[in-house]
């Protein structure tokens, strides 16, 4: 047995609202931080492509001088059919040395949006005790529900990477969450640390004998999404989408001004009607639907291992393989 047998081949699948949505999935992030363009502008641009997913910020819905508009937008998106997964805004609180963000603005824009599911308002400094960080993980969403008894919170977890697989274990027990949710950066150093870590979490989850899919919080590289969806990850959200280009036959990331180096590779870099960035934005949302489509149907026919190594050095899977068997 090689690399093949950490591959992960479940939970392909969440209901949500009602609607079965095929797993694994990427929620291109809307954010007021780190970007050129405002969440208005994305928001528009989602809606007109009509992605069929995305992730917003309650931060910038419930503090943008546009959020009238942008809450009707996203409502209309989520009657049009896309999956609304809400952020707790502390990204952007944090990169705002907004302070003034806390979980009560969060629970309070809850009530007041429209979204499918939500995650949890996390604690990015736990309690260092195992026992005392699940307990403050329960406790806070617990409190969401108590407030926003109908919504389907999914528990972010944070936490030292060699606690994170008991820390699911013990919230799915628990809390029988909807998914959970783990930064990528928590998982490690390394690519190869990360997915080492990723697979213990996978396995601890299946132990429990209950089908939670996992979430990846900040990840976006269609790379990253490809490993990480073949090891046990099944849901993703990310910025790259509105922050970089990307070459549709390689996968690979460039600067969002780059995107002549290609050709014409959508049809709307051919559109001259369609301002430059919106253009490479809906350029960008056609890869990553097409690319999250290869990713599930090479995991449902078993052809996962053929599509790594289409995109993977040899010498990376090897050592790749070498290090999941030392774990």
């Amino acid at each position: 047995m090689g690399i093949e047998k950490y591959f992960s081949t479940g939970h392909s699948r969440i209901v949500i609202g009602g609607r079965t949505k095929a797993l694994p999935e990427y929620f291109p992030s809307v954010s007021s931080v780190k970007t050129s363009l405002s969440p208005l502008e994305y928001l528009k641009v989602l809606t007109v492509t009509k992605h069929p997913q995305l992730l917003v910020s309650a931060y910038d819905l419930n503090n943008s001088s546009n959020k009238k508009k942008m809450a009707e937008i996203t409502a209309r998106a989520m009657d049009n059919g896309a999956i609304i997964l809400m952020d707790s805004g502390n990204y952007e609180s944090y990169w705002r040395s907004d302070k003034g963000w806390k979980w009560n603005n969060y629970l309070t824009a809850l009530s007041k949006l429209n979204f499918h599911l939500a995650f949890s308002f996390d604690n990015q400094t736990p309690p260092i005790t195992l026992s005392k960080n699940i307990l403050d993980v329960e406790r806070r969403v617990a409190r969401t529900l108590k407030l926003v008894p109908k919504a389907s919170i999914i528990p972010i977890l944070h936490g030292n990477l060699h606690h994170l697989p008991q820390i699911a274990k013990q919230i799915v027990h628990h809390l029988k969450p909807v998914m959970i949710a783990v930064p990528e950066r928590e998982l490690g150093e390394g690519m190869i640390e990360r997915i080492g870590t990723l697979t213990k979490i996978r396995r601890t989850l299946d132990e429990t004998g209950e089908d939670i899919p996992l979430h990846l919080l900040g990840t976006g590289n269609p790379l990253s999404l490809l490993l990480f969806s073949a090891f046990g990850a099944n849901s993703f959200d990310g910025l790259e989408w509105c922050q970089t280009t990307v070459d549709h036959k390689t996968g690979l990331l460039y600067h969002l001004q780059q995107r002549e180096f290609f050709g014409i590779q959508s049809v709307f870099c051919a559109n001259i009607d369609i301002p430059y960035a919106q253009a490479t934005l809906a350029h960008n949302l056609m890869f990553y639907s097409r690319w999250m489509d290869t990713i599930r149907s090479h995991i449902t026919d078993n052809k996962i291992e053929r599509l790594l190594q289409t995109y993977f050095l040899p010498e990376f899977l090897s050592t790749l393989s070498a290090a999941l068997e030392e774990h």
